[in-house]
């Protein structure tokens, strides 16, 4: 992506001319970091860039996915802006690489707020959230053999979160865990481990 600069002069709620083409032709960390800056700095703003990851069927769509997912890393307080939405619209997520970012995003800011180290009204906003539509999205991630391992392992992560709402979630958690035994990839080996370790941490 050889310039990151988004060009201002558009009506708020619009995307900006070329948004899709440029975060389609990120290329790695560093120009995700060009784009964080660019909201940062109030040149570009969050809920245009949750816009264009809401574009299941193009590249676009994931990177945007990405870049929410880093800023929130970097500041958690951002997501203010677009969970309602993004849990609403959660189960019409058909983008196997946007579900890793969004699965892990979600995840990841549970976990803070389980741990009393996020802001009351985004916690609230996660304990609003319609988990019926989060929980029915990633099981069907889950059953799907197209889906790719890291995919299926954040929303596995993200499920941990649902337990408490149904004992059911837990029980088909224990299924896949074990059905990993069955596979000979390193990585489903070492992370069919860390699942087990967390659902007995639930008993």
């Amino acid at each position: 992506m050889s310039d990151c600069t988004i060009f201002s002069g558009h009506s708020q709620g619009e995307k900006p001319e070329g948004l899709v083409s440029i975060i389609g032709n990120i290329h790695g960390i560093e120009d995700i970091c060009k784009i964080i800056a660019e909201i940062e700095d109030e040149r570009l703003t969050i809920e245009e860039v949750f816009s264009v990851a809401l574009e299941n069927k193009s590249k676009a769509g994931f990177h945007a996915a990405w870049v929410l997912e880093k800023l929130c890393e970097k500041n958690p307080l951002y997501a203010l802006y677009f969970v309602d939405e993004l849990c609403e619209k959660f189960d019409h997520i058909c983008n196997q690489s946007s579900m890793r970012e969004f699965a892990k995003l979600l995840a990841v800011l549970l976990a803070k707020a389980d741990k009393g180290r996020l802001d009351q009204d985004l916690s609230t906003k996660l304990r609003n959230a319609p988990k019926d539509k989060i929980v029915q999205r990633c099981f069907e991630f889950l059953i799907d053999k197209k889906v790719i391992n890291s995919t299926k392992q954040n929303c596995c992560e993200l499920l941990l979160f649902c337990v408490e709402k149904e004992d059911w979630i837990k029980d088909e958690l224990q299924a896949y865990c074990d059905s990993l035994q069955l596979r000979c990839e390193p990585s489903s080996m070492a992370y069919r481990k860390r699942l087990q370790h967390k659902l007995n941490s639930l008993k």
